[in-house]
């Protein structure tokens, strides 16, 4: 919950907490939160095939992006940032659930990390070279304290390279 409204504070789009608990389950507990349904996330539609369309993939992409750069600027390192804690609602806003391993640091280092991870998750579901790289060109206008382009992308093993 503090992950949340700190994430919300700073101006990103995180879904609200709006019922929280802690049940027991057998001799331990189990903590649940409750964020308001604002769609579906990127992977289960990525999953389903809804976003086949050029122009709506591409959209997704530059928003997804733009919303890593966000996290990175702000001084975020999420490392639980994949497409199953991304959400599209039928506007197209992008808001993030499941935040609780949101991190404050302004290293690359952790920001690569991050990146690194999404690059790994969004192979596995498939996601194109060319959107992995719109993706990549994206956030790195955006943030060029972590190296060039051709850098960062050896990091992150945008080439499927033994993937």
């Amino acid at each position: 919950m503090r992950q949340n409204q700190l994430l919300r504070s700073a101006g990103l789009p995180v879904a609200p907490i709006v019922d929280h608990g802690v049940d027991r389950v057998g001799l331990g507990c189990k903590y649940w939160l409750a964020t308001p349904d604002r769609g579906e996330t990127i992977k289960r539609l990525l999953i389903h095939r809804e976003l086949e369309g050029r122009q709506q993939r591409l959209r997704v992409v530059r928003l997804l992006a733009h919303l890593a750069a966000d996290l990175i600027q702000r001084g975020y390192y999420f490392r639980d940032f994949k497409l199953s804690n991304v959400v599209i609602d039928r506007a197209g806003q992008l808001w993030l659930i499941d935040v609780g391993s949101v991190r404050p640091s302004r290293d690359p280092k952790h920001a690569l990390r991050m990146l690194a991870n999404l690059a790994q998750e969004a192979r596995s579901d498939g996601v194109s070279r060319s959107d992995q790289w719109r993706f990549l060109k994206t956030v790195m206008e955006r943030c060029h304290h972590l190296g060039t382009l051709r850098g960062v992308a050896t990091v992150l093993a945008v080439g499927h390279r033994g993937g």
